[in-house]
């Protein structure tokens, strides 16, 4: 099942007719989409080696183990967003919050070497949910018989947190928590003194044992303009 719903209200052509007022929308719409595993992470493909003994060919099988029970990976995506154009559509506003909610998620896992594997796939418990904002305007200056200009800016903001954990399969770390950002750079960083220096052995500085995080690879924020003079 790939189920989907969306609808949109012109809330304009609820007003009173304006001068101003170009058009008005409110939007909505929600989906599941799913991607099944690839043919190598449920189905045993053998390993072929040519001149093993002498000039005989040998297969073998593979080291991570087939799993017949296995899901799709899915992801349930929600949208809400109004747009607004005023003066004749030379002014328009575009609003929008989205959330995408990844689960049953494919991953390897170890298994004890006594199967005679190293690994298997299995769907995590583990959810990923990416949310964020985008806004946008458009805007006409300048229109002039068959000659105008257009400006376009696009300004976004995302982010992609744990929505939930698998008690057994997710890290053991401090920063895997509900409600956290999953987009970490994990470093190991310097040892530092109780006033904040970096401590040094013989003129080199000593990194610490355990990681930390050292930041996150989502942009705070990305925007783009565009300028369009034309015929």
């Amino acid at each position: 099942m790939y189920p989907s719903i969306s609808g949109s209200l012109i809330a304009s052509e609820l007003l009173p007719k304006t001068n101003w007022l170009s058009l008005w929308k409110l939007r909505g719409s929600w989906t599941i989409s799913k991607t099944p595993a690839s043919i190598y992470e449920n189905n045993v493909a053998y390993s072929i080696g040519t001149n093993v003994w002498g000039n005989t060919p040998s297969a073998s099988l593979p080291s991570s183990v087939k799993n017949s029970d296995i899901k799709p990976t899915a992801k349930a995506s929600m949208e809400i967003g109004t747009m607004l154009s005023i003066l004749q559509n030379r002014l328009s506003f575009d609003l929008a919050y989205y959330n995408t909610r990844l689960y049953n998620r494919i991953v390897s896992q170890s298994v004890s070497g006594a199967s005679g594997y190293s690994t298997t796939f299995i769907n995590t418990n583990e959810e990923i949910s990416t949310r964020g904002f985008e806004f946008s305007i458009n805007a006409t200056p300048v229109k002039m018989g068959d000659w105008q200009w257009d400006i376009n800016t696009n300004w976004t903001k995302y982010g992609r947190y744990y929505t939930r954990l698998d008690e057994e399969f997710s890290a053991d770390k401090p920063w895997v928590k509900k409600g956290e950002r999953y987009d970490t750079y994990i470093i190991k960083d310097f040892q530092y003194s109780h006033d904040g220096k970096i401590i040094h052995d013989n003129g080199v500085p000593l990194y610490s044992a355990y990681d930390s995080v050292w930041g996150y690879s989502d942009s705070d924020w990305i925007w783009v303009s565009r300028n369009n003079p034309a015929l």
